[in-house]
């Protein structure tokens, strides 16, 4: 039996390479807030988001607006929607005792600190030399 050739070997070795960076790029990064809550505004109307300059802290620019904060919990990592997505999945009064935070008009994921998992395929975290 013939001995495996060279460039069949170099050719496994940058697939396997490849996959590596392919797989590690796929993760969704998430960033942490220290709330419990997304703070973001909603047109009541049309249950879209908005941009957060439409509300302000007392839930609308003026009397009769149509515009209020929204509240999504940020249990161990929410997606958050961009401006202009419909809204669901929330609460326009935050519960008693919990904390918001304003987050990017463009989405993304967001955890509250210390509740963010990391890791996958069954990882507890660490890395090389733990």
């Amino acid at each position: 039996m013939n001995p495996p050739r060279k460039s069949t070997r170099a050719i496994s070795l940058g697939i396997t390479a490849l996959m590596a960076v392919t797989l590690t790029g796929c993760s969704a990064s998430t960033t942490e807030v220290d709330a419990d809550y997304a703070k973001v505004c909603r047109d009541q109307n049309t249950q879209q988001r908005v941009e957060d300059s439409e509300c302000s802290s007392s839930g609308s620019r003026t009397s009769g607006s149509h515009f209020g904060w929204y509240y999504l919990a940020l249990n161990g990592g929410k997606s958050v929607p961009r401006v202009g997505s419909t809204l669901s999945g929330g609460t326009a009064t935050l519960p008693s005792g919990s904390k918001a935070q304003t987050v990017s008009s463009k989405g993304g994921t967001y955890g509250k600190s210390g509740t963010v998992s990391r890791g996958g395929f069954g990882s507890k975290g660490g890395g090389a030399g733990s």
